[in-house]
């Protein structure tokens, strides 16, 4: 198992404190700490050129690096993330920075961070000058983001619900309500605790009036917030192809793939996926479309990539050109009638195709998808050997096939922790 699997280093900011540079990082691993790492200013001043305050966007520094070894620099990674689109960034920076982040990475404990680099906002009473207040460690619980569309619609509801209220309802009904309303909502502790001066007690009437003029556009703009906090939070890296067929990836990355679904264990796998927030793709059977369809949608609204594996999982190289394009626009209209979206990734089964197939994919502008690890969990059947198979291979830029069944379920959470202890970034394709 890797030191610390799920440790994510989230970048909220760039300092300048004292003639020194700092970033203000947020370690999210079983509590969320946030920090002032002392770099140097090379480093700062590379990743302001990536770095955009005041921005929608979220930005996360890998674990991983490199070396470019003609020019003897070393590489950091900063990825940029917002809703469901992700890009990563190199930065050039110095020796000092990699030592400390590989600190980061195998410390145990947040109090064991080196002090002279590193300022606890959290645990220590420091005046901080970056962010101009005294913070108190608060210890947080961590979220397991596994938002389901149910919460969407709950949300979605209360705001036309909300502007249906504003619209149509009379001022005099709207000031009973927010009367009301605001009564329930009171502190309980601060009803039991405290006991009102009659002399502050206002009369009735002008209760009314200060509720009348309660803006509804600020409790409009709330719950849109809340609504878009919803799906930004929803961070799940993936990797956009630009190529016809994809054997591998970048270096760095790793992209586990399921074939052969959906089926009784998507819903279990989708929920290991969220628990360690990391991306993967489905490559479905229309057939199995048709008798899973809950499941289908429980992939996709959980923002998981989905792209074909035909309608009946045919060898596409000994197939006619209609059998072909029957297989492949069959499959993708089904699963446009499901999910409501395209599709474009498609995997041949068997990986097997020919020429003829290769037009129509490029005439259609998919892409195909074919992986460079395969541990043939299939064959074997097996949680363990399935998980030794990953570990004795290559993982750093593989495609890793495996399929919808119970012992890749079961070997899942290992092969997960394995490949995050490399500091891979296991991401989804698009």
């Amino acid at each position: 198992m890797p030191d610390y699997p799920g440790k994510l280093l989230e970048l909220k900011g760039i300092e300048h404190i004292s003639n020194d540079h700092y970033l203000h990082i947020r370690l999210h691993h079983q509590q969320d700490f946030d920090i002032l790492w002392k770099v140097d200013e090379f480093t700062a001043d590379n990743i302001k050129t990536i770095f955009k305050e005041d921005s929608p966007y979220r930005y996360r520094l890998s674990f991983s690096k490199s070396k470019e070894t003609q020019q003897d620099q070393y590489l950091g990674i900063l990825t940029q993330t917002f809703r469901d689109k992700s890009e990563q960034f190199f930065f050039s920076c110095s020796l000092e920075y990699m030592d400390d982040l590989n600190h980061i990475r195998k410390c145990e404990n947040i109090v064991d961070l080196n002090e002279t680099r590193f300022r606890n906002i959290d645990l220590s009473p420091l005046k901080n000058a970056a962010l101009g207040e005294k913070q108190v460690a608060t210890p947080k619980i961590p979220r397991k983001r596994n938002y389901k569309i149910a919460y969407y619609s709950i949300a979605l509801f209360a705001l036309v619900g909300l502007i249906f209220w504003k619209q149509f309802l009379p001022i005099g009904s709207k000031a009973s309500i927010n009367e009301e309303v605001s009564a329930q909502s009171a502190d309980p502790i601060e009803l039991s605790t405290f006991e009102e001066d009659p002399a502050d007690i206002s009369p009735k009437e002008d209760r009314l009036e200060e509720t009348e003029d309660l803006d509804t556009d600020m409790v409009e703009d709330e719950v849109i917030e809340e609504i878009e906090e919803i799906y930004v939070d929803k961070d799940i890296p993936f990797l956009e192809l630009e190529k016809l067929k994809t054997y591998e990836i970048p270096k760095g990355m790793v992209a586990i793939t399921f074939d052969d679904g959906p089926s009784i264990y998507s819903k279990r796998i989708v929920d290991t996926l969220n628990e360690y927030q990391i991306g993967a793709t489905f490559f479905t059977i229309g057939r199995n479309v048709k008798k899973y369809p809950d499941e289908l949608k429980y992939i996709h609204d959980n923002g998981y990539s989905i792209g074909s594996h035909t309608m009946n999982h045919v060898n596409l190289a000994k197939s006619s050109q209609d059998k072909q394009e029957e297989e492949v626009n069959s499959s993708m209209d089904l699963l446009r009638e499901i999910t409501g979206v395209d599709h474009i990734l498609i995997r041949p089964p068997y990986g097997s195709f020919n020429k003829g197939f290769e037009r129509l994919i490029e005439e259609n502008q998919y892409k195909i998808v074919l992986w460079n690890n395969d541990p043939e969990d299939w064959k074997v059947q097996n949680a363990d050997k399935i998980f030794h198979h990953i570990k004795n291979t290559r993982s750093s830029g593989a495609i890793i096939l495996l399929h919808e069944t119970k012992p890749v379920a079961d070997a899942l959470p290992r092969i997960i922790e394995y490949l995050q202890g490399l500091e891979l970034e296991i991401v989804s394709l698009k």
